[in-house]
């Protein structure tokens, strides 16, 4: 275990959540965080190697919690801002479904498609991104990556779509 990976912005519980990936190419685990433009990658021993930022530009998690003293819990008061909604990982690369329009990202295309992220990992860098288009008006609820494939599921849809651009290199670890 590692108490010190994540790091506590508001509330230590919250804000802190995130998907946890492992990367069998690259034998690394990877942690991104749902509220910030962070992401974590670790060994197996979960000893950080490095830390990532997404092209979002939410740095601090915004989030607003609440105390309940007759249950002695911690609530989220209201809903969060989602920064990154869903993640795979597959060789050099972290693929990120952002849950927030880019500033250059046309509404129409919002409104008709999942938008997929690509960061190298081996330069901690924006690589590309794509489009997953929904079904019956529905956006996507997971997927996965596999070589030059996306294995998407929406619904009760399952698609697979090969990535085609020259800015990916599955095979090269």
């Amino acid at each position: 275990m590692n108490h010190n990976l994540l790091k506590k912005q508001v509330d230590g519980l919250f804000d802190t959540s995130g998907q946890l990936l492992f990367n069998e190419q690259t034998n690394q685990v990877i942690y991104t965080y749902f509220y910030r433009n962070q992401f974590l990658i670790t060994n197996p021993k979960l000893t950080l190697i490095k830390t990532g930022k997404t092209i979002d530009t939410i740095t601090k998690a915004q989030i607003k919690v609440a105390k309940i003293k007759s249950k002695n819990e911690t609530v989220l008061a209201k809903q969060p801002l989602l920064v990154n909604r869903l993640m795979a990982s597959y060789g050099n690369y972290l693929f990120v479904n952002s849950a927030l329009m880019g500033k250059h990202e046309p509404k129409i295309m919002w409104d008709k498609a999942s938008i997929i992220d690509v960061y190298n990992l081996k330069d901690n860098s924006y690589s590309f991104s794509f489009y997953i288009y929904n079904k019956q008006d529905k956006t996507m609820d997971e997927f996965i990556v596999i070589n030059d494939y996306v294995v998407n599921l929406n619904g009760k849809h399952l698609t697979i779509e090969r990535i085609k651009t020259d800015y990916y290199k599955p095979w090269q670890y």
